[in-house]
């Protein structure tokens, strides 16, 4: 009897063993499934926070770190800083893609600030306006022209390729005709350095009295226009390139 007993007292204490070796097994399984769930979770919501904004793209092909100093170093890296204006609150330049508007900032965002340097005009506000008159170098005026400021040509006495005429025979819609995009670039300047501009000079380099100042002197028709310009300069940071 006694046998017996000893015989089922170890077949007990083994199945007893064997029951809590799969309950701890089945726990670990539990809290595996439980970690992988957080994680996706976590991973997705960060995803949709990421999705939410537009972001500057170094040279290398990563973001750019907000606080780097790049200023004036557009080749290696374009961009100073994240973008924290996202597309989906944008109101005026909606129509603005950024694989448009980005290559366009790294070509021209050394030149820009060369013309700063020599006529005192804000990097961010040629930036931001050749970008909105050339719709970022693609425009018809652009392509054909080299113009990209959308700068007319009102002289009577025009030598052949001095300008050229877009829509009919109203001399004022003659626009001027340049050899390269830099020759844009620095007419541009000369043109804002005259006396119909000049008085912004004393804003510095305040985007925003230029923008709206550009828009009262009458560079644009359209009532919008200094808000679309603060849009794009504030969209990318172009204000980092006034920075010299």
């Amino acid at each position: 009897m006694d046998r017996e007993v000893q015989a089922y007292s170890e077949k007990k204490t083994n199945t007893s063993g064997f029951v809590k070796a799969l309950w701890g097994l089945s726990f670990t399984v539990v809290l595996l499934v439980v970690a992988l769930f957080l994680s996706t979770n976590k991973c997705s919501d960060y995803k949709g926070q990421v999705d939410g904004l537009k972001y500057q793209i170094g040279a290398d092909g990563l973001p750019v770190p907000e606080q780097a100093n790049l200023i004036g170093d557009a080749e290696k890296a374009p961009f100073a800083n994240l973008v924290k204006e996202s597309t989906k609150t944008l109101k005026w330049t909606t129509g603005i893609k950024d694989e448009d508007a980005i290559p366009y900032i790294n070509r021209f965002a050394e030149t820009a600030q060369t013309e700063q340097r020599q006529y005192n005009i804000p990097a961010s506000i040629k930036l931001a306006q050749g970008i909105l008159e050339s719709a970022c170098g693609k425009s018809r005026l652009a392509v054909r022209n080299n113009n990209h400021f959308g700068i007319k040509c009102f002289s009577k006495n025009c030598k052949k390729g001095h300008c050229t005429n877009f829509e009919d025979d109203h001399h004022k819609d003659f626009f001027r005709k340049y050899s390269s995009a830099w020759q844009s670039y620095r007419d541009h300047s000369i043109f804002l350095a005259g006396s119909r501009y000049e008085h912004l000079q004393k804003e510095g380099i305040n985007y925003k009295a230029w923008a709206y100042g550009l828009k009262k002197a009458g560079y644009a028709t359209d009532p919008n226009y200094a808000e679309k310009l603060i849009e794009i300069i504030e969209r990318f940071n172009l204000h980092v390139y006034d920075q010299l």
